[in-house]
């Protein structure tokens, strides 16, 4: 799962995915209890990167149809409220609560063209709606660096990562304006030979600042060949 999440009093986390019959679905662990739950979402609301309240009774995702935008879901039912609504077709992605958790930081990107377009980190006021754009970047295939929002400082600022193809960086960008500065993260070796695309992405600090939890993902491409694939069906009526 790529979206896990705390509950904003740490009681809890959750997280989407496909349940048993392959629907969409968020799945939701109380650890006072021990106890799974699974909320079904509809097709169009899978991948949504999905962000709780406190304490763990609804939580935020995206919908990414003609009524693309941020909604808030109680878990035990009830009518879905819109807190941002975005261009028919977009998703807002990812989502990420500041440690206050009165904003919600997400990330619209815009397709204009083959490999050309623009990306916006918005952050939102769950309570109010006030969203503002707090960084904004132009890709092209001259420029062909992405940035990606990773998640909030515990001092309230937004971690960024800027990468391409072949490399990747790392910047802060101040929650109240002002320029990013870049920050090491720790870099990772192949875990086996032929790996590729190897590149953090998760970062997320622990309540006290000192301690950064990193995810990876590894990509990499192989070729088989099969020769006779037929040929354990011989004498069941399939001649090779």
């Amino acid at each position: 799962p790529i979206d896990v999440h705390w509950f904003g009093d740490g009681r809890g986390l959750g997280f989407s995915a496909h349940d048993e019959s392959h629907a969409s679905a968020v799945f939701r662990l109380r650890l006072d209890t021990g106890v799974w739950d699974t909320i079904p979402l509809s097709t169009g609301e899978f991948w949504t990167a999905i962000e709780w309240n406190r304490d763990g009774s609804a939580f935020y995702f995206g919908r990414r149809d003609a009524t693309a935008g941020i909604y808030e879901r109680a878990v035990n039912g009830g009518t879905d409220r819109l807190v941002y609504r975005s261009t028919p077709f977009s998703q807002p992605r990812p989502l990420e609560f500041s440690p206050d958790r009165k904003w919600l930081a997400f990330q619209l990107r815009t397709i204009e063209e083959a490999n050309s377009g623009n990306a916006q980190i918005l952050i939102l006021d769950v309570g109010t709606g006030e969203a503002r754009v707090i960084f904004e970047h132009r890709f092209s295939t001259a420029e062909p660096w992405r940035f990606d929002l990773m998640g909030w400082t515990p001092s309230g600022d937004l971690l960024v990562r800027r990468r391409s193809d072949a490399a990747s960086e790392f910047q802060v960008v101040p929650f109240k304006g002002g320029a990013a500065r870049s920050i090491a993260i720790a870099t990772f070796g192949a875990n086996a030979p032929g790996e590729k695309r190897l590149e953090v992405f998760a970062a997320k600090w622990s309540p006290d600042g000192r301690t950064v939890v990193l995810g990876r993902a590894v990509r990499g491409l192989e070729t088989f060949v099969i020769e006779n694939p037929l040929a354990t069906l011989t004498g069941n009526g399939v001649k090779n």
